[in-house]
């Protein structure tokens, strides 16, 4: 799917921060940053990471599946264009 500028801005960049956002609060503090360690640690040997690898580091730092929250906020891209993500709480 492309975007114009401000549907870029709007659901790549705006977006992604929101979604991060929503992962800490789903797992809670110490296991997003458990993911995120974990992450970058599979990406130690310099190689470009995946969004599967990604998935795969959240799943393994809190034993849950992390596959469907992700998969609905990072790719259903279309349920959130409209959506005004430029004040989030």
């Amino acid at each position: 799917m492309r975007f114009d500028a401000n549907s870029y801005k709007l659901v790549v960049r705006q977006r992604g921060a929101v979604v991060l956002h929503e992962l800490r609060l789903a797992m809670g503090l110490e296991g997003f940053v458990a993911g995120l360690k974990t992450f970058r640690e599979m990406g130690a040997d310099g190689h470009t990471l995946t969004e599967r690898e990604f998935v795969a580091a959240m799943d393994a730092a809190t034993g849950e599946s992390w596959e469907a929250f992700l998969t609905d906020w990072l790719f259903n891209v279309g349920d959130y264009v409209q959506q005004d993500m430029t004040w989030y709480e």
